[in-house]
């Protein structure tokens, strides 16, 4: 079995109709058509080029309300920019968005559309405020990207009810040192919009009434134009430097230490000069009770923002007195009864001793554990070193071979020259390097 069946398809536009939060229309100057387009022409061109409002109100124009709208630096601070090309900042701003009374009606010279003759009837701006990037209902917003003078910087200025949004990006690397980084904040935009909340009255003979007129009725009225923008107030280039005035430094055992001693100079990212206590953190774990090396990190700025500096100073702690002996010594044999009853100290095994501070210093050994006897055939230098125990002694800094020149009769040494039997001799032989009361200043 089939079935038919009908179908009806209407088809139907949807008309929405958007009516502003505040209830206001938006009019464009330059392209919508009123009965007046001539007064409308004359304050398209006030918007496009006016600047300073001949020194009657705060803004005036869209020149001079978007310089106006930037000029004092906001709650949210400014956006300090590197000097490495490519770096990007995103931030919310705020603005001063508003003239209250951009025009009043005790103002002529400025409220005027068209100047009227003197006997007849002629519309006036009674009073108008004026908006430089967004109206509170969203009817006009701007989004315009511009570029610095001298192409080194990109700004884009999105603007709704939303909010006012920054994008910077370095486009060129700025390759002063920190503290001399600079960068041109003069931004030039091409169709940035402004507009007047408009209030018409009825000029005549010199007086304003109240009168309104439905050729051009209350409601905002918006232009664009190109302008150069001075956003010194908004954006930076950041300064912030530090110097150390070396990267190494050597100290000793027992010496006082002071971080601040190394700390050359700072700037904040304004580009003013700080203090050592002014740093934002110095992590310092030197010890010099022991030797070691260690790392002082000096940060000026937040560690976790760009542009923050980091310095490291590396610390070693070094002995005053270091003593290197060989583990062991080997003096040899010798034939009883030959020509040669003396053992020289081995070459191979030297001694040395390191001073690294200004004072004096005295060797000394003894022997211990040794065979019975021994102690009346082990020399220092002529004489049994049970008498004579001062090795060597010295009041220079730097580091000395003390066992580069013995030789027989000299330094360490055996002799057997009064031995009448055979022996096989082995001992300790202890060393001690201590401070003189002589430093080299004496």
């Amino acid at each position: 079995m089939k079935k038919s069946i009908l179908l009806y398809i209407v088809l139907a536009t949807v008309i929405t109709i958007q009516t502003p939060i505040y209830g206001k229309t938006i009019y464009n100057l330059e392209t919508d058509s009123f009965d007046n387009k001539q007064k409308l022409t004359k304050l398209n061109d006030w918007m496009r080029t006016d600047y300073i409002g001949n020194g009657v109100t705060k803004g005036r124009g869209i020149p001079g309300m978007w310089n106006y709208a930037f000029s004092q630096i906001p709650v949210e601070g400014k956006i300090y920019v590197s000097s490495k090309s490519g770096s990007k900042y995103i931030k919310t701003v705020s603005v001063n968005n508003k003239i209250d009374t951009a025009f009043y009606n005790d103002s002529e010279s400025q409220m005027l559309i068209l100047p009227p003759g003197s006997s007849r009837a002629d519309q006036v701006i009674e009073k108008s405020d004026e908006y430089a990037l967004y109206t509170p209902g969203g009817e006009m917003t701007n989004k315009v990207t511009g570029i610095n003078t001298d192409g080194s910087a990109e700004l884009t200025i999105e603007a709704t009810t939303g909010g006012v949004f920054l994008e910077l990006t370095r486009l060129l690397d700025n390759n002063d040192l920190p503290e001399n980084n600079s960068l041109d904040t003069n931004f030039t935009f091409k169709g940035v919009k402004s507009a007047l909340d408009v209030s018409l009255g009825l000029y005549l003979n010199h007086n304003t009434g109240g009168g309104a007129y439905s050729a051009m009725p209350k409601a905002y009225y918006y232009t664009t134009t190109d302008t150069t923008v001075d956003m010194s107030n908004y954006i930076a280039p950041n300064k912030t430097s530090l110097y150390l005035k070396q990267d190494n430094v050597n100290i000793l055992v027992g010496d006082a230490w002071d971080p601040s001693l190394y700390f050359k100079s700072a700037t904040d990212r304004d580009g003013k000069s700080l203090s050592y206590n002014q740093l934002t953190n110095i992590n310092d774990k030197v010890d010099t009770s022991k030797p070691g090396t260690y790392q002082v990190f000096y940060q000026n700025g937040i560690s976790s923002e760009e542009g923050s500096v980091e310095r490291i100073l590396t610390v070693t702690v070094l002995p005053k007195l270091t003593l290197i002996v060989p583990t062991s010594n080997d003096f040899g044999s010798y034939k009883l009864g030959t020509a040669t009853p003396i053992l020289p100290w081995n070459h191979n095994n030297s001694i040395w001793v390191e001073n690294n501070s200004n004072d004096g210093w005295n060797l000394t050994a003894s022997l211990s554990g040794g065979t019975d006897g021994l102690e009346n055939y082990v020399m220092n230098s002529g004489r049994l070193l049970k008498d004579n125990n001062l090795i060597a002694h010295s009041v220079s800094s730097g580091k000395i071979n003390i066992s580069d020149d013995w030789s027989v009769n000299k330094g360490l040494y055996i002799d057997y020259s009064n031995a009448k039997e055979l022996r096989k001799d082995k001992a300790v032989l202890s060393w001690s390097l201590t401070p003189s009361t002589k430093g080299i200043s004496e």
